[in-house]
């Protein structure tokens, strides 16, 4: 699945925490020649705002783990044509919001 990393155009869209590997992601987006955006989504909390623990990874859970729940790749760019993507901000934390924010003036 594409659910770590998402690419479009020169840019690689990495999910953060959860079940991904930077160090993986930084020698792909090097080796693929990406740049590397880091997005990380909100985590899951419980009814006293603690964030949920996996029991199995030991990691902070989130509904939206895989960035592909929350972010998608809408049109590759072309010669012509920016490329587009579409995302929920709610699913992302909000540092990952203002980079994809800023993101918008970035010829994707």
């Amino acid at each position: 699945g594409r659910g770590d990393a998402l690419a479009c155009g020169d840019y690689l869209f990495c999910g953060m925490g959860y079940r991904s590997d930077e160090a993986a992601q930084k020698f792909a987006s090097e080796a693929l020649g990406y740049t590397r955006i880091q997005l990380q989504t909100v985590p899951q909390v419980d009814e006293h705002g603690n964030p949920v623990t996996n029991p199995i990874s030991g990691w902070p859970d989130s509904f939206f783990y895989d960035i592909d729940l929350a972010l998608s790749i809408i049109r590759h760019p072309s010669e012509t044509e920016r490329g587009l993507i579409a995302y929920c901000p709610e699913a992302f934390t909000v540092e990952s919001r203002a980079t994809l924010r800023d993101f918008r003036e970035i010829r994707v």
